[in-house]
């Protein structure tokens, strides 16, 4: 009932984790749902799911595994939904946080989803050291950059940054809550990307001489000075991060160079230029309220129910009734967890996919269902030519001689999205106000040093008046840097868009 799918240990694993959790989850999806009826909140509450849906309180209390990636996961849903806002069919997620930065390819207007997950890796980020789960998730690279990830010396003399954070507690030593340790933060903080004075809003005041104080003992123990330090912590988080972005690019075949990127989180907007330009894309999106995105992707994510079953069937040895019962039966448990959560039977779509490989290999790739009978040859013959041209698309070459078989059936019942407009959570900005708050010395390796700097309030800007770079850009919760080659404008729905110079 967790997971009705093949491999022995990833399904116990999954179950497991499951059983491991459910316990906890009952009760939290309890108290909560408690607690806001006493406050007067009588909607229904609905949960983010690893797959970009939300499913009702009974569903996630089951079945908590599936929602172990959602925070993320929202965030991708969000980003599509900008993408489309902004004219754009395919993009670069690029989510950056506290802890660790999230990659996400979505090639027109839909995130790829992947069918397994690993997750509390011993090796926190080498794959096999954890447990896998058999779940559906958007497919998202980790790297573990992030705000809060230390910088430190290595055992060679060189500099690493990450994968150790300081997380929230203590945070980075500009935080003044007990961290000597410099982070990504701190370095930022240092070159001026960041403001001490208006981080959070204004909020939250942060520590420029801590900063500096931590970056100055690494610096010694590098043997250089503090500032290359600090630009040194920031060029290899970009680094690192362009170069996941491109493996994963070119895993999919796609060419990064094409794609806008979208840049969030509290973090993104502020390393989106740097691994904008290592990876030669011209064109990145900072939408408004770029530091909370995952919270505004929950309130477009649709209802949807995510439903798998293995029935290892040959191509061969097609059978048609046996697919129509198993569609057939998928597609009803998929309807009765959406009607759930109060979507009209009408407002219902069925997709379905196949997990396909060629008889006698280990391993599957994912194939939609063409519509219609599968009793029909066509059906057959259309679904052979979809899995022949995912194969060669995704590997380069097909296999002769061997016939194709189907491990797994999946279907997804979804309910219609929320149309999210970003323009309605701008509040009482008013676009009459002086947008120019100031200025202040900010570091660029391309003007060689330091340069006074520019910086505006993005809820201050009118649409259509570009900003030339050098310029910083500061929301509430993150702030964009536009580098000395780029120029920024806002769109029509207040994002910030931001162009690049060709190298």
């Amino acid at each position: 009932s967790v997971c009705p799918e093949v491999r022995e240990f990833d399904r116990a694993s999954t179950t497991v984790a499951n059983a491991y959790t459910r316990p906890l989850m009952a009760q939290h999806v309890s108290h909560l749902e408690r607690e806001l009826g006493q406050r007067g909140v009588k909607s229904q509450l609905l949960w983010m799911t690893s797959s970009g849906g939300v499913v009702p309180s009974s569903t996630a209390a089951r079945t908590p595994v599936r929602l172990i990636e959602s925070g993320p996961a929202a965030g991708a849903v969000a980003a599509a939904d900008y993408a489309r806002a902004a004219g754009e069919a395919s993009v670069l997620s690029f989510d950056m946080g506290g802890t660790t930065a999230k990659l996400c390819l979505i090639p027109n207007g839909e995130p790829q989803i992947a069918n397994e997950l690993e997750v509390a890796r011993h090796e926190r980020f080498r794959k096999g050291s954890g447990f896998p789960l058999k779940i559906q998730s958007i497919h998202m690279i980790e790297i573990g950059a992030g705000g809060g990830s230390i910088a430190a010396r290595t055992r060679l003399g060189t500099l690493q940054v990450g994968p150790r954070s300081a997380a929230a507690a203590p945070g980075p030593a500009c935080y003044g809550r007990g961290g000597t340790e410099p982070t990504v933060t701190d370095a930022d903080l240092a070159l001026g990307y960041l403001d001490e004075r208006s981080f959070l809003g204004g909020d939250f005041a942060l520590d420029r001489a801590a900063a500096q104080a931590a970056l100055a003992r690494l610096a010694a123990g590098l043997n250089i000075g503090a500032e290359r330090c600090a630009f040194g912590i920031h060029d290899m988080v970009n680094e690192s991060m362009a170069e996941a972005a491109a493996m994963q690019a070119t895993d999919s075949g796609v060419d990064p160079r094409s794609l806008p990127m979208i840049a969030f989180g509290g973090a993104g907007p502020v390393h989106a230029y740097g691994v904008a330009r290592k990876l030669g894309i011209r064109k990145v999106i900072c939408p408004l309220g770029a530091g909370v995105t995952s919270a505004i992707g929950l309130l477009g994510a649709p209802v949807a129910a995510d439903l798998s079953t293995s029935a290892p069937m040959a191509v061969p040895r097609w059978d048609a009734a046996l697919v129509r019962e198993i569609l057939a039966s998928l597609a009803t448990q998929g309807r009765e967890v959406v009607l759930a959560s109060g979507v009209q039977a009408r407002d219902i779509r069925i997709s379905t996919s196949v997990d396909m490989r060629h008889v006698g290999q280990g391993h599957e790739i994912s194939v939609s269902l063409p519509d219609g009978d599968p009793g029909q040859p066509a059906f057959l013959d259309d679904l052979l030519r979809r899995f022949h041209d995912a194969y060669v698309k995704l590997y380069g070459r097909n296999v002769s001689g061997t016939d194709a078989e189907v491990i797994t059936w999946r279907s997804r019942a979804a309910g219609p999205k929320t149309l999210l407009t970003a323009s309605r959570l701008r509040g009482q900005a008013k676009a009459i106000r002086n947008p120019r708050k100031g200025s202040r010395p900010v570091y660029f390796a391309e003007a060689g040093g330091v340069v006074d700097t520019p910086v505006y309030d993005h809820y201050a800007l009118a649409p259509g008046v570009t900003l030339q770079g050098p310029a910083i850009v500061e929301q509430r919760e993150s702030t964009l840097v536009v580098g000395p080659k780029a120029s920024a404008s806002l769109d029509t729905e207040f994002n910030l868009i931001m162009l690049l110079e060709a190298k």
